[in-house]
């Protein structure tokens, strides 16, 4: 698992970098960290429903956040 999620950190890490230092970030770094949890918490109870429409739009939030900060 944690070779996977190497492999897919190195894949987005740079998109990441984007999204870590974007200006509009400051108010959603805090609503991510609070997302990362809830995920874990879900995958823990095995709530897979809850997982997935979260991580959806966790994902959906953070590209956006990206495609914002690429078409300044």
């Amino acid at each position: 698992m944690l070779s996977t999620l190497h492999d897919i950190w190195g894949s987005v890490e740079a998109y990441m970098n984007i999204y870590a230092s974007a200006s509009s970030n400051v108010n959603t770094f805090s609503l991510s960290y609070e997302e990362h949890q809830q995920l874990i918490s879900f995958a823990y109870r095995k709530e897979t429903n809850k997982a997935l429409d979260l991580l959806v739009k966790h994902l959906t939030n953070t590209r956006d956040v990206i495609l914002q900060e690429l078409n300044k």
